[in-house]
């Protein structure tokens, strides 16, 4: 009895309806499911198409490509039908936009687990605000460590001679990550302008610090030919007649005349290599007055090219200036007047005797002057480049944070001790470094000195002897 009641209660048409309804709820929400995820699918694809369709069509380089490979002509070459015919190659599959366009929308719809460790890190890095590679200035250092520490002979860096560093991310002193613009940011963009010196300048470091050799004139030449010189109109003291602008820039620690404020040049910022490169120069090739273990103290290097600087006072400058020219060309020397009164007395530099300026060649040679002095350029034929290297005045103003990132990033050796500086400049100034002996090379050089004056006494002792004895008549004449 009891299991035909409950046969008929499972059978009953009120539970048969309230099945029907729970199944049809459940199909209903599981319906809702796959369409919400087939929409936001579609909705994913959509946007990672069109992206990638606005991107792609931007990029000429890529279409070229796809050109190129789609015009490629077969290699199939006809051979007579006695030989034996080659193996057919193999087809190669066109290369499309669509195609492009879906397997890069698939990879941006993987899942984390199946993208690559390498790229994973890297994302991860990037969010964090790190760098994404080790950065190669650091490696540049501790290789000219080595260098100068044990004297060894040290492999250079997996880097193809002559070709551009991949981009460096590093930290700045307040830790945001700052991009050099060492290789292009698109595939296929060519590099060119400060850029390209920018990458110029990481090779010869590079180099300089692997191979432990000096930076020379032909290496500095090479990064200024690809420097974008700006057409400098607020140079007027130095603008040669019938000219309206020069090529000239700063760089390093300047001044905002407008606002009186110091503050690091603008290409400093944007491209530091170059900036380094100029100082490590300065310190492979230091004036005549000073040692290896000295440093010439400057805040800020003037960049010239093409353009003989009439007679001038430079007003902006403190302390004294060391002035070096590199390039093909002739004549092209700087002419100076160490004897200039000074605009109290002559307030016209032109005014000056032309018979009193000394003419100096600075052409392969680090030079020191006066720039507070009168001083102009001869005139010269063919590509001339020139570096001046000076201290603008109340630079002590400027932030600790600007000085400490020109220190380290740059290498830029900030006067410090006012009267230590002075005396490097003395020094620089005078051609010769002054140099305490010992004691006893002192006592060594006196009794040569004593020993050689002891014998000049006796030459000039014995020549009168020997010329009375010459001059005396013999007996056999007298007979």
């Amino acid at each position: 009895m009891r299991r035909n009641l409950s046969r008929h209660k499972l059978s009953s048409p009120k539970v048969n309806r309230r099945l029907a309804r729970e199944a049809r709820v459940t199909t209903d929400r599981n319906d809702r499911i796959k369409v919400a995820t087939t929409r936001a699918a579609v909705a994913a694809l959509r946007a990672a198409s069109q992206e990638l369709a606005t991107l792609l069509e931007s990029d000429s380089s890529f279409r070229r490509i796809i050109a190129q490979t789609n015009a490629a002509p077969s290699e199939e070459t006809l051979i007579p039908a006695n030989k034996m015919r080659p193996p057919r190659p193999a087809t190669k599959r066109s290369a499309t936009l669509t195609s492009s366009l879906k397997r890069r929308a698939a990879a941006a719809l993987l899942p984390a687990s199946n993208q690559s460790r390498t790229r994973r890190k890297a994302e991860s890095l990037k969010e964090r605000g790190g760098s994404t590679v080790k950065p190669r200035l650091e490696l540049l250092e501790t290789a000219r460590r080595k260098q100068k520490t044990f004297g060894g002979q040290l492999k250079p860096p997996q880097a193809a001679p002559g070709k551009p560093l991949p981009v460096i991310l590093r930290k700045s002193t307040n830790g945001d990550a700052i991009k050099n613009s060492v290789a292009p940011a698109k595939p296929g963009q060519k590099i060119e302008g400060c850029r390209l010196a920018e990458s110029r300048a990481a090779w010869v470091l590079e180099q300089s610090a692997s191979l432990g050799r000096k930076i020379t004139d032909t290496d500095m030449a090479g990064v200024l030919d690809a420097w974008s010189f700006r057409e400098n109109k607020a140079r007027t003291n130095v603008m040669p007649r019938g000219k309206s602008f020069v090529h000239s820039e700063m760089l390093g620690l300047v001044r905002i005349r407008a606002f009186s404020k110091y503050v690091v040049a603008k290409s400093t910022h944007k491209f530091p290599l170059v900036t380094r490169l100029l100082c490590r120069f300065l310190e492979d090739n230091p004036p005549k007055g000073l040692n290896h273990r000295m440093r010439f103290p400057y805040t800020t290097v003037c960049i010239n090219r093409d353009y003989a600087a009439k007679r001038h006072r430079d007003r902006n400058n403190m302390g004294m200036s060391v002035v070096r020219a590199f390039g093909n060309f002739t004549g092209g020397r700087l002419r100076y007047w160490p004897d200039d009164p000074g605009a109290s007395m002559a307030p016209d530099p032109e005014t000056l005797d032309a018979k009193s300026g000394v003419p100096l060649i600075v052409k392969g040679r680090s030079v020191v002057v006066d720039s507070t002095k009168a001083h102009e350029v001869e005139a010269f034929q063919g590509r001339r480049y020139s570096l001046v290297y000076f201290t603008i005045p109340n630079y002590q103003k400027c932030s600790q944070e600007a000085k400490e990132w020109l220190s380290k990033e740059c290498e830029v050796p900030l006067p410090k001790n006012p009267e230590k500086d002075q005396e490097t400049w003395r020094q620089a100034a005078a051609g010769q470094t002054r140099r305490q002996r010992a004691p006893w090379q002192m006592q060594e050089s006196n009794n040569k000195t004593q020993q050689r004056r002891t014998q000049q006494r006796e030459k000039q002792q014995q020549q009168p002897e020997q010329q009375e004895q010459q001059g005396a008549p013999s007996q056999l004449e007298i007979d």
